[in-house]
């Protein structure tokens, strides 16, 4: 049986560039939205394959609509002030 070494928050919160609050708040019991293993009632662990497959499902596919030709996206429009420049 092969072992594979679990990630610890501080691991996931460096992958997700994220505060370690913040991992502690998606796995709350409340709302979870990160999956982990609970090891004990103060003890997280993360499998790295499922830490890589909530990134990848966090990806978007691009819109078929903006993707296309025909479609032109409106120019954003900046105002420049008058004046002297120093």
């Amino acid at each position: 049986m092969e072992t594979k070494s679990l990630l610890t928050v501080r691991d996931v919160a460096a992958l997700l560039k994220l505060d370690c609050g913040t991992v502690y708040h998606m796995v709350s019991t409340v709302n979870p939205r990160l999956p982990c293993l609970r090891l004990s009632q103060r003890c997280l662990g993360f499998r790295a394959e499922d830490i890589e497959k909530f990134i990848a499902d966090l990806v978007r596919p691009a819109d078929k609509d903006l993707a296309d030709e025909n479609v032109r996206l409106p120019k954003k429009t900046v105002q420049i002030r008058a004046g002297r420049h120093k």
